[in-house]
């Protein structure tokens, strides 16, 4: 992944109250530091993300027991793996989806989008 991409993860996460606690090529585990929930960042290089994909990203998240996962894929999703991810979101998964392309540039950085508060 492209080193930008990876700089707006980090921001990302720490506008969340993430932190990471692991990083690998293909794989991030952070960790939210009030309530120790775990999040995975998984960084997908293949063109087209499929249902092959999408259980491997299962497999994972069961094997890592996380149920909250942004997933980061290059350029698109066939119609079957998002059939694949709305089944994990029924499932009680919490699954987030980014293109490359989408975060390539951190927009909450930009001078006229407001601080977002909660």
């Amino acid at each position: 992944m492209h080193q930008h991409i990876k700089n707006t993860i980090t921001q990302l996460l720490k506008d969340r109250n993430y932190e990471l606690d692991s990083e690998l090529e293909h794989k991030s585990v952070a960790v939210h530091s009030k309530t120790q929930e775990k999040l995975t960042v998984l960084y997908i290089y293949e063109q087209k993300l499929g249902i092959q994909i999408v259980k491997i990203i299962e497999n994972i998240l069961i094997e890592i027991q996380v149920n909250h996962a942004i997933v980061i894929y290059e350029n698109s999703i066939t119609p079957c793996a998002k059939s694949g991810i709305l089944s994990l979101i029924s499932d009680g998964y919490d699954i987030e989806m980014f293109t490359s392309v989408e975060l390539m540039y951190n927009v909450n950085n930009h001078h006229l989008v407001p601080k977002h508060t909660v």
